[in-house]
């Protein structure tokens, strides 16, 4: 098993016989992800609501404080089950990688923002309509990031369209991208004419520049929406790469 270069890529996405005008993306097998902390996002949901059965300043404080923490330690769960290095990232381009993703609409992004901001004036006391806002917003988010992690489409094929053998989606020649749970990488193979191409299997690591592209697509099949963006984006940075590299030699 090779670990990823541009021309091993790029020999691989050959021999398979990628048209990238005709190539699309299906998925053909899915897992549930996940990522353990000591204390989960829930838990700190619940001390939250907890906190809000207080009638004092201290209670009010708390709860907002344990909302802000449901929130941080989702985005922290979401995006490490993922295979994402988080301790490289600010807390705003985790939100906006989100995004990106598809994983968070922009208008919860901007609650999630809104919530965290009752915090960054930490001496002025929040008024109990915020913080309660601020609770609903934590609930509501981790709801909606949790269903990500469901059904995540471990195994991508990347085919022409014009190949398709049956009706499981399985075609004579494809690019099969996996998700290993585990190592938290993506591992490359192909299938040319029906036949696996043995010789031929890349690994490709959080470090690598193409990763976030990869699970873009993945992520763009189990929405079902915008895979052929996310293909052309592949492309492209595949495709810029390889010149990169010819240029420096």
């Amino acid at each position: 098993m090779a670990r990823y270069t541009e021309d091993a890529l790029i020999e691989l996405i050959r021999r398979v016989g990628i048209d990238w005008k005709k190539a699309i993306a299906v998925e053909d097998g899915t897992a549930n992800l996940g990522h353990d902390f000591d204390i989960t996002p829930e838990r700190f949901l619940e001390f939250a609501k907890q906190d809000l059965e207080g009638d004092d300043d201290r209670a009010l404080v708390n709860a907002l404080t344990n909302a802000k923490r449901a929130i941080d330690a989702q985005i922290d769960k979401v995006l490490l089950s993922f295979g994402v290095r988080t301790d490289q990232l600010g807390i705003r381009r985790k939100t906006e990688f989100l995004q990106e993703l598809g994983v968070a609409t922009p208008r919860i992004i901007r609650k999630v923002r809104d919530a965290r901001n009752y915090l960054e004036h930490e001496y002025k006391l929040p008024e109990r309509e915020q913080v309660e806002d601020a609770v609903d917003v934590a609930v509501l988010f981790v709801a909606a990031t949790e269903e990500a992690l469901h059904d995540f489409p471990v195994y991508v094929l990347l085919s022409n369209v014009d190949t398709l053998e049956d009706e499981v989606f399985w075609f004579r020649d494809m690019l099969m991208s996996y998700f290993d749970q585990v190592d938290k990488q993506f591992i490359f193979t192909g299938r040319r004419e029906s036949e696996g191409i043995k010789d031929l299997e890349i690994t490709i690591t959080s470090a690598d520049p193409l990763y976030p592209h990869i699970l873009k697509l993945h992520m763009a099949v189990k929405r079902e929406k915008g895979i052929k963006k996310a293909i052309a984006a592949l492309r492209d940075v595949v495709v810029e790469t390889r010149e990169e590299s010819a240029d420096a030699s």
